[in-house]
């Protein structure tokens, strides 16, 4: 089972990441296609843009899948809660179907040696399924006790691996910008010397 849980998570985490991905590259196309500016940005003006553009975006984007996470633990717990009263009203309901039955024993002890050992037996039988049930309560209950943290543990590792996860998108985001704005200073330059070339 923790294989599995693992591996979803795993799961979950980079197909996070490419939704990120494909939303910043959106994000990336749309301020593309804005008017050029009167005035080309720095290099260092372009980190703190992007810096800031994308410590923002991670955050809201985080924050989505750890609310996400959060809601599934809560409708989780609620299942678990519901499946919890209703193995206790079974229980409380089949307690007491055998005080009837010990009752009815009771008042029937005259009747049949026949009669007394079917229900002795019936009573047994019902018993042992309380024992039974009793015993899966308990099981039950660990077990969503044990799920619940695990659950828990698992939404701050998720917490811990998207920070590092956020940390190298930023680190490429940034390395790639650098990228093209120095790309297009050199294509600045080259068209400038080719322009004062002519003139010349």
């Amino acid at each position: 089972m923790a294989s599995v849980t693992k591996e979803s998570k795993s799961n979950f985490v980079s197909e996070a990441i490419k939704e990120f991905m494909k939303f910043k590259s959106e994000e990336s196309e749309k301020e593309k296609n804005k008017k050029p500016q009167k005035r080309r940005k720095l290099v260092t003006e372009i980190d703190d843009d992007t810096n800031d553009e994308d410590t923002q975006i991670c955050g809201v984007f985080k924050q989505k899948v750890l609310n996400n996470m959060n809601q599934q633990l809560v409708s989780r717990k609620k299942i678990n809660d519901n499946f919890k009263r209703n193995l206790t009203d079974i229980s409380r309901s089949l307690e007491e179907d055998f005080s009837v039955l010990k009752n009815n024993t009771k008042e029937l002890e005259e009747v049949t040696t026949a009669s007394i050992k079917c229900l002795y037996q019936t009573t047994s039988a019902i018993k042992l399924s309380i024992s039974n049930l009793k015993d899966l309560e308990q099981t039950f209950i660990k077990t969503c006790d044990d799920i619940e943290k695990e659950q828990s543990s698992q939404i701050s590792q998720l917490d811990e691996d998207l920070d590092k996860e956020m940390k190298l998108v930023k680190e490429k985001l940034i390395s790639a910008a650098k990228k093209n704005y120095l790309e297009m200073l050199q294509r600045s330059f080259h068209e400038a010397e080719a322009s004062l070339q002519n003139n010349f």
